[in-house]
């Protein structure tokens, strides 16, 4: 979509109105539109534009970033019931939000709203094609950078939803590295790329283990973005990849394996995360860490019993391969701990369904070992409205990950029955040495199993606008 900023736009197809209770009042359109926050209406128009879209927001003084957001995404589904190949939508303050805030939230509403995954579909694909914000003249150059910045970041939203919807075997470890050096090369990032041979030599062993069935190598993706050269400190947001759950040996049942590509939204995340930092030159220094595997059934395939030590030597028993995620991430992260001494460690992973259980589609659980970064994470979280909640990590939780035959075992508490979210966390955080380490469980608000305004069903691409807003404030 083509984004304009104009204090006075051209003709288009739509004229978008997010119309507050007040201005309906007092432009005589409540007998014709109630704006209560939800509901839209599209009237034929008198002028220049084919129609005028109406959203509601409700009361100015109620009104949030989040709702213009939601308005909007509504807006542009009219726009695309009737063909709109072009909209105009003009900006102001809002009750206690500036202009500057209803322009980015209704930007990235409108943006991110018209996203479909339609690659496969032979049917027309419809979409709209340019929006015009129209703004006063004393903001018009603020929003102008502001528009720049929203669409780079809403289009690496989209980037990571079409990359974790695509086919498993099209985006499977090999696919993925290679789409890596792609970005690296476009974006101007640092890449480096451990294979099978390079991990055996570092004795990778869980991440070697969790791909060992698959017909796909396993990769250790690395990136790099230098936005400071003068600091040598760097954040690490390392993803979890697996490009295909089935669950291995411990197979996931039918009504559970089905959208099992969204396994790799953790790595996909930190990739379109440090893609979209790069194409905004910002000024941080953050490396993206992909562990990529695929976990599938084969006669390679690693089984419930085995014991393997890890890259730092510890050893783990394998209670079931179905918890796989934690196993990659412990490698990667404590190989980056020790090779690169990042000033932070967060990592993100669709870990574990206890989340879902606990939060739904609607929150990603947080877990830490420093209050200042899960602190940062929790209100980035609160100004993208991608929000997380802080569990505890006490030390009875760490206790119950140690083996009978080995150091740790993958799964833990009354055989994974019990604090599922948190015993996953404490099994990852004890490959952390003495970083700040923060752990996002992203299984619910990874996939949505329905449309939810601006966020879709199927891949939402969650984190990329928290950790984007997160890393260039940390």
């Amino acid at each position: 979509m083509d984004i304009s900023v104009q204090s006075r736009p051209q003709k288009a197809d739509a004229n978008v109105i997010l119309l507050v209770e007040e201005d309906a009042l007092e432009k005589g359109l409540k007998a014709v539109f109630a704006p209560e926050f939800g509901k839209t209406f599209v009237k034929p128009s008198g002028n220049e534009f084919r129609a005028d879209i109406l959203a509601g927001l409700g009361k100015a003084k109620e009104a949030t970033k989040e709702k213009i957001r939601r308005a909007a995404s509504l807006a542009v589904l009219e726009a695309k019931k009737i063909k709109a190949d072009s909209c105009v939508l003009h900006s102001r303050s809002c009750g206690k939000l500036s202009e500057e805030d209803f322009a980015s939230a209704a930007m990235e509403g409108f943006i991110l709203g018209d996203y479909a995954f339609d690659k496969y579909r032979t049917d027309e694909k419809i979409h709209v094609k340019k929006l015009a914000l129209g703004c006063s003249s004393k903001s018009e150059r603020r929003i102008k950078n502001l528009a720049r910045r929203t669409k780079t970041i809403c289009d690496n939203v989209a980037f990571a939803r079409d990359t974790i919807n695509d086919n498993a075997d099209r985006m499977n470890p090999e696919a993925i590295a290679v789409l890596a050096g792609k970005v690296a090369k476009e974006s101007g990032l640092k890449i480096r790329v451990l294979g099978k041979k390079e991990m055996e030599k570092l004795g990778m062993n869980l991440i070697l283990a969790v791909g060992r069935g698959s017909q796909y190598e396993p990769k250790l993706v690395i990136l790099e973005h230098k936005g400071n050269p003068r600091s040598n400190e760097t954040t690490a947001i390392v993803g979890k990849g697996i490009t295909f759950d089935s669950g291995g040996i411990n197979l996931k049942p039918t009504g559970f394996i089905e959208t099992m590509r969204d396994d790799k939204s953790g790595a996909i995340a930190v990739l379109a995360t440090i893609k979209t930092l790069a194409e905004l030159g910002s000024k941080a220094n953050v490396m993206a860490v992909m562990p990529l595997a695929e976990n599938i059934v084969g006669s390679r395939a690693y089984k419930p019993g085995d014991v393997f030590r890890a890259y730092n030597g510890k050893t783990v028993e394998i209670n079931t391969t179905d918890a796989e995620g934690r196993l990659v991430l412990a490698d990667a992260i404590s190989f980056i701990e020790k090779e690169y001494r990042p000033k932070a460690i967060i990592d993100l992973a669709t870990l574990t369904g206890a989340c879902l259980v606990c939060f739904g589609e609607y929150v990603a659980a947080l877990l830490s070992n420093d209050e200042k970064l899960a602190g940062k994470i929790f209100e980035a979280g609160q100004k993208t409205y991608e929000r997380v909640w802080q569990l505890p990590l006490y030390d009875e939780y760490r206790e119950e990950i140690k083996g009978e035959t080995s150091d740790l075992k993958n799964l833990a508490y009354n055989n994974g029955k019990y604090a599922g979210v948190i015993t996953g966390a404490a099994f990852i955080g004890s490959f952390v040495e003495k970083t700040p380490w923060a752990h996002l469980d992203i299984a619910g608000v990874s996939w949505y199993e329905k449309d939810r305004f601006h966020i879709k069903k199927g891949a939402t691409g969650w984190g990329v606008r928290m950790l984007v807003e997160m890393l260039e404030g940390f």
